[in-house]
Protein backbone atom coordinates (compact mmCIF):
# COMPACT_ATOMS: atom_id res chain seq x y z
CA UNK A 1 0.00 0.00 0.00
CA UNK A 2 1.29 3.44 -0.88
CA UNK A 3 0.10 7.02 -1.33
CA UNK A 4 -0.75 6.40 -5.00
CA UNK A 5 -3.21 3.71 -3.94
CA UNK A 6 -4.84 6.09 -1.47
CA UNK A 7 -5.12 8.74 -4.18
CA UNK A 8 -6.74 6.20 -6.48
CA UNK A 9 -9.31 5.29 -3.82
CA UNK A 10 -10.18 8.95 -3.33
CA UNK A 11 -10.41 9.62 -7.05
CA UNK A 12 -12.83 6.70 -7.51
CA UNK A 13 -14.90 8.10 -4.63
CA UNK A 14 -15.28 11.38 -6.52
CA UNK A 15 -12.99 13.60 -4.49
CA UNK A 16 -11.71 16.50 -6.57
CA UNK A 17 -8.12 17.81 -6.43
CA UNK A 18 -7.42 18.59 -2.81
CA UNK A 19 -7.88 21.75 -0.88
CA UNK A 20 -6.46 21.83 2.62
CA UNK A 21 -9.93 21.80 4.23
CA UNK A 22 -10.75 18.51 2.51
CA UNK A 23 -8.01 16.45 4.15
CA UNK A 24 -10.03 15.57 7.26
CA UNK A 25 -12.94 14.38 5.09
CA UNK A 26 -10.58 12.27 3.01
CA UNK A 27 -9.01 10.69 6.07
CA UNK A 28 -12.44 9.90 7.52
CA UNK A 29 -13.57 8.37 4.21
CA UNK A 30 -10.57 6.05 4.00
CA UNK A 31 -10.76 5.05 7.68
CA UNK A 32 -14.48 4.32 7.40
CA UNK A 33 -14.51 2.50 4.08
CA UNK A 34 -11.00 1.02 3.94
CA UNK A 35 -9.87 0.42 7.56
CA UNK A 36 -7.12 -1.88 6.29
CA UNK A 37 -5.30 1.26 5.04
CA UNK A 38 -5.09 2.85 8.50
CA UNK A 39 -1.41 1.86 8.83
CA UNK A 40 -0.55 3.61 5.56
CA UNK A 41 -2.31 6.78 6.66
CA UNK A 42 -0.49 6.73 9.97
CA UNK A 43 2.84 6.44 8.17
CA UNK A 44 2.36 9.77 6.34
CA UNK A 45 4.56 12.59 7.66
CA UNK A 46 2.90 14.72 10.38
CA UNK A 47 -0.50 13.08 9.93
CA UNK A 48 -0.84 12.23 13.61
CA UNK A 49 0.35 15.66 14.74
CA UNK A 50 -2.34 17.48 12.76
CA UNK A 51 -5.14 14.90 12.41
CA UNK A 52 -4.56 12.53 15.34
CA UNK A 53 -8.06 13.11 16.68
CA UNK A 54 -9.49 11.37 13.60
CA UNK A 55 -7.76 8.11 14.49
Amino acid sequence: MNIATLCGILKKAGFKPMRKADLAARIRYILTNFPEHRKTLLSLPNIQAYYGKLF
